[in-house]
């Protein structure tokens, strides 16, 4: 731009006189005049020399700035061209059609075919910050017609002037709503040599905004677009861009566009559905989703939300809940996807919760009675009533949807899977989540590495990553946990997604590494960058329990109990939980009041579980040892492994506190098998936290002794103490089968009966078990067991009471 005054002489003769007035006044307005201008004539050709004698009297340089100089009557035209050529302190700088080229070349002529004003030049002539400025600037895109026509807008009944930062409030509201005259004044101004038929087609571009050349042409297939384009383009009501990969975008200026939003009319819908199915084609899913919610088109909402799967609804979701979230709950009985969506995205907002909770509701019941014929959307009902049930805790937490959904996800063949696309590794993904909250860890993972490997080939999934870490970190896998870490953290996330839903759970196994790396302080880091979710997240109770960890780790249980108990309150004010979750959240309260020296509360609160799994009996067992029950703890802890004892942490934590009981019964040799076997362990996991969960004194010996260990470090070449074992004794099959009854009962007369047997048949088994573990009585010989890992089950473990124990060796 050349430097000096911005005069606004508009182009056109088709524009009223008045708006030469107007540009000179603006410059009165600003300050830029200090003498009064005086009357303005009628005739335009009269006005250049007032214009001349005035900017003469500034006794500076001047820019006249003028639109569509080609399109002035020749006589104005070479009026101007002649004072810009023989006036010093004038210079003019024009937009003309890149075809017109003027009849001579003048120094103090500048012809452009796309003239934009710089943010300087709006911020002089409307006497506005340079921050004003830059907003106006995006409003107008920078055209002169367009400031003149929001600097000059009359308003009211005085006609007085209203400047640009008046009007300019937001890019996208510019004209206040409520102000009928106002709307009416600019409709006048800016659209006033626009034909009725151009007016409609604009309109239709206002609605979809911003436009490609092909969308325009599909939104008015039986007008000529090209010569519109030209059309409001030359009167400043548009701009046209061409991006970087080829199509044009034709961007009207705000004050347009939002004027021509103000009148609804019945051809809207049509217009918004044409623009969804236009942008879904192209896989613009959130334009596509914002033009069905402006459409009001629930199935069509619901089909983009399909496609574009959760990764849509978590960066896009505000549209959703934009246009939706006054919807009535029996439209969306028809749409369960769209009421699960919904739910989601306005679960995470306080004030919103127990719509959320209507929705899923509505969603679990519209899915339970969707009888769709297609596998594929079968797979997709199942996975919206179980994320439902699972999000509200009602029926079965959505275990046995996850099942099903995992299942029907796992058949489906080419087509099935190719009428899911994408979606169907965030479907698995939720299929895990709910199989997971179940306790059913082993079908989890197998779903997460499904939805991994059923995203896009080299698509980045930190959801899938993040979840087979943490659950890796969770269960022990610690070598598994670093490898889905790492490859998570290669890819740079924004922190709005990382330390968020899709997250969590790879924060999760950043805590847990970092802990068992010895590492307290860094695993409380990772923990507080995903805290403030807490109360939103459904991972709530995942997040409740590795704090926990923490607080032992850090001698602070009363703290966390505290803390646990709140939470667990308010989250039940709210919505419940799956009975496999109460479970570990009771566990985990247990573990903190040991720590805190109260056997007695850790006691009531696991009275609470009524079912006892390998987790609980360990749970079980830990309190015994607090307590000074060793016989019981052994007991408890044969229980735990007969359970199977699945996940790396679980047999570990089971090894030390199988090894701590041992050595406060004196047992030397029993004891220091288990804590041979306990380091051979600890060696092969890289495990170290469970140690700071074994209570009392030989807690603190093992802790001592694996003092190393216990910091992340290796101790000992890998084959060690594994030759140290002794050997471990042979059972036969009928040994075996007594030997796990004896973990529920001594009563020989009871396994006889449940074997089908004679007591003495179970007698004669008990013996030569007993010889063969050098016991004399059911506590020694379960010890013994136990310290062989005799009483570990395996997966491919029966109950054992189909051996027939009258069969001779």
């Amino acid at each position: 731009m050349v430097e000096g005054v911005w005069v606004g002489v508009p182009g056109g003769s088709s524009r009223p006189a008045a708006w030469w007035g107007h540009a000179l006044a603006l410059l009165m307005d600003s300050g830029l005049l200090s003498e009064q201008v005086p009357e303005l004539p009628e005739d335009p050709d009269e006005l250049i020399p007032r214009v001349v004698r005035t900017l003469l009297r500034l006794g500076s340089s001047a820019t006249l700035v003028v639109d569509d100089l080609d399109r002035l009557p020749e006589p104005l035209r070479a009026s101007l061209l002649t004072v810009a050529s023989s006036v010093p302190q004038l210079h003019l700088l024009a937009s003309a059609d890149a075809s017109w080229e003027p009849e001579v070349s003048l120094p103090a002529v500048a012809v452009v075919a796309d003239l934009e004003l710089s943010v300087d030049d709006i911020a002089r002539a409307t006497g506005t910050s340079a921050e004003v400025a830059t907003q106006l600037k995006r409003a107008i895109l920078g055209r002169p017609a367009g400031l003149r026509m929001v600097s000059v807008m009359p308003v009211g009944q005085d006609d007085g002037l209203r400047t640009g930062a008046e009007l300019v409030r937001t890019e996208h509201h510019v004209i206040r709503a409520h102000d009928a005259e106002v709307r009416r004044r600019v409709r006048a101004l800016a659209l006033q040599d626009l034909s009725s038929e151009t007016e409609g087609v604009l309109r239709s571009w206002a609605l979809a905004d911003p436009v490609t050349d092909e969308l325009a042409r599909l939104l008015n297939p039986r007008v000529a677009v090209d010569d519109v384009m030209r059309a409001v383009v030359r009167a400043g009501l548009a701009r046209v861009e061409r991006q970087v990969g080829g199509d044009l975008i034709i961007r009207l200026a705000a004050p347009v566009r939002a004027t021509l939003r103000q009148d609804a009319s019945p051809e809207d819908r049509s217009i918004h559905v044409a623009h969804a199915n236009w942008a879904l084609a192209r896989r613009d899913l959130p334009r596509a989703l914002r033009a069905a919610g402006q459409a009001d088109d629930l199935a069509l909402a619901g089909l983009v939300l399909t496609t574009g799967g959760l990764p849509l609804l978590w960066e896009h979701g505000a549209i959703l809940v934009e246009h939706f979230e006054r919807t009535p709950v029996r439209r969306l009985q028809q749409h369960p996807v769209v009421a699960l969506a919904l739910g989601l995205a306005l679960n995470s907002r306080r004030q919103h919760r127990l719509r959320a909770a209507e929705l899923f509701i509505t969603a679990a019941a519209s899915a339970r009675l969707n009888r769709s014929a297609t596998p594929s959307d079968r797979a997709l009902m199942a996975t919206v009533e179980s994320v439902a049930l699972r999000l509200t805790g009602l029926a079965d937490g959505g275990v046995a949807g996850a099942r099903r959904a995992a299942s029907a996800l796992g058949q489906l063949d080419a087509t099935g899977q190719a009428a899911l696309g994408a979606l169907r590794s965030d479907l698995l993904l939720h299929a895990g989540i709910g199989l997971l909250y179940g306790d059913l860890r082993e079908e989890a993972v197998e779903a997460f590495e499904a939805g991994a490997a059923a995203a896009a080939p080299l698509e980045p999934n930190l959801h899938a990553w993040a979840l087979l870490a943490g659950t890796a970190a969770l269960r022990g896998d610690l070598d598994e946990a670093r490898s889905w870490r790492d490859l998570a953290l290669s890819r740079p996330w924004p922190p709005d997604k990382i330390d968020d839903y899709q997250g969590t759970y790879l924060r999760v196994a950043q805590v847990v590494l970092a802990l068992e790396d010895g590492k307290p302080a860094e695993a409380e880091a990772w923990l507080d960058r995903i805290w403030p979710i807490l109360p939103t997240v459904e991972h709530w109770s995942v997040l409740l329990q590795v704090r926990a960890f923490l607080d032992v780790r850090r001698g602070r249980p009363l703290e966390g109990l505290e803390r646990m108990d709140r939470v667990r309150r308010s989250r039940r004010s709210r919505t419940g939980a799956p009975e496999p979750v109460l479970r570990r959240l009771d566990e985990t309260a247990a573990l903190l009041h040991l720590a805190a020296g109260q056997p007695a509360a850790a006691e009531r609160v696991l009275r609470r579980t009524r079912r006892e799994d390998a987790p609980g009996a360990l749970a079980r067992g830990r309190l015994a040892l607090a307590q000074g029950r060793t016989d019981l703890a052994l007991t408890r802890l044969a229980r735990a492994s007969s359970l199977g004892l699945t996940a790396p942490r679980l047999r570990v934590e089971h090894g030390a506190l199988e090894a701590a009981a041992l050595l406060r019964l004196g047992r030397s040799e029993l004891a220091e098998r288990a804590v041979l076997r306990l380091e051979a362990q600890l060696e092969a996991s890289g495990l170290s936290f469970p140690l700071f969960l074994v209570p009392g004194a030989e807690g603190a010996l093992l802790l001592q002794r694996f003092a190393s260990t216990s910091q992340g470090e290796r101790g000992g070449s890998p084959g060690s103490t594994a030759s140290a074992i002794p050997e471990v004794p042979h059972l036969t099959p009928r040994e075996e089968v007594v030997l796990r009854k004896l973990v529920d009962t001594a009563s020989t007369v009871r396994i006889a009966q449940e074997l089908v047997v004679s007591a003495n048949t179970v007698k004669s088994q008990m013996r030569s078990l007993y010889r063969k573990l050098g016991a004399t009585n059911r506590r020694e010989a379960l010890a013994a067991a136990t310290s062989f890992g005799l009483l570990r089950r395996t997966e491919d473990d029966g109950e054992g009471s189909a051996v027939n124990l009258n069969e001779p060796s």
